[in-house]
């Protein structure tokens, strides 16, 4: 029972809080902000350990990763079932805020807007807004880096944020949308292979990688589709999301970013600076232009584009099965 399908209209109903409301409905409660302070709090009790050697750091990142998982879907399984003892109507309200707390496209739209905004008045202020959507280091930044972070994360949180979150929410109901958003914070927050977290974060990061391997390729074919509303090139969008995506590291975000940087024909990727350390990414689409403000405003645009096409997918596929 607690972990069914959700329904469509539960689906529809989630979306539209989302855009008419963004995260304003939980204020600084939001679940997942609740969720990232429980890992920030483990971490910190953690730290002292984490020259007991790789084996003790692998064990710790196991655990933390268990705990919270278990944690969050008790907490979930909880509010269900009492939901489900008062009525049919409060089990329905409780399913759509837990959904809706679990994706994040008016979240995404606003702050990378935002961020564009800044550019053109204090670059300082964006390069320190833009840290809400990148792991990497900001500083120095100059207007086509922020204006290329920008595409590259929305590419990447299309799915983070919206795609995948619906997927599971489809799937399996509240718990597994819940389990999916706790794993993908888990690897925002500790996924790095940078000093200790290499092995405290490895089993946040195969996990996210996991969870991700199904929903990103639905968000691949979501955005390669944008192309169809003159959005971009949908032959490039396919041809570099094939070339150039293998070069990533990771088998999900090269997928995005090389297929928004094919749909849009901007170059993305290439080197950046993580913890101070200069790592070189991969370059997609090499022979195209330099990122600049429309195209960034573009991408944001196909990020909604994707998401409701996602949800007229999933909408479409429960009426043939149904």
């Amino acid at each position: 029972m607690l972990m069914q399908p959700a329904s469509i209209s539960e689906l529809w109903v989630v979306f539209l809080i989302d855009i008419y409301l963004s995260e304003r409905l939980f204020f600084k409660y939001h679940p997942i902000r609740l969720i990232g302070i429980t890992i920030e709090t483990f971490e910190s009790f953690f730290k002292p350990f984490m020259n007991k050697g790789k084996s003790f750091r692998y064990a710790l990142g196991l655990i933390l990763c268990l705990y919270v998982l278990s944690i969050s879907l008790i907490t979930t399984a909880t509010i269900l079932i009492f939901a489900s003892k008062i009525s049919h109507l409060c089990l329905f309200f409780a399913s759509v805020l837990i959904g809706y707390s679990c994706i994040s496209l008016r979240s995404l739209i606003d702050t990378a807007s935002n961020i564009l905004i800044l550019t053109q008045k204090d670059i300082v202020a964006a390069r320190s807004e833009i840290k809400a959507l990148v792991g990497r280091d900001t500083e120095g930044l100059s207007k086509e880096d922020l204006f290329a972070a920008v595409i590259e994360s929305v590419a990447e949180n299309t799915n983070d944020g919206v795609v995948a979150p619906l997927f599971y929410f489809f799937l399996g109901g509240p718990i597994l949308a819940v389990a999916y958003k706790v794993i993908n914070t888990l690897d925002s927050m500790v996924g790095y292979k940078e000093g200790y977290l290499k092995e405290f974060g490895f089993f946040s990061a195969k996990l996210d990688d996991v969870v991700n391997y199904i929903p990103a390729r639905i968000s691949i074919l979501m955005l390669i589709l944008a192309g169809c509303f003159n959005l971009g090139s949908t032959k490039n969008s396919f041809k570099v999301a094939l070339r150039d995506a293998k070069k990533h590291p990771s088998p999900n975000a090269g997928f995005l970013e090389a297929a928004m940087a094919g749909l849009l024909g901007v170059k993305l990727g290439g080197k950046r600076s993580y913890f101070g350390k200069q790592v070189d990414f991969p370059v997609f689409f090499n022979e195209g232009q330099s990122a600049n403000i429309t195209l960034a405003y573009r991408a944001i645009f196909v990020s909604f584009i994707c998401s409701l096409n996602t949800l007229l997918l999933v909408t479409a596929i429960h009426k043939a099965l149904t």
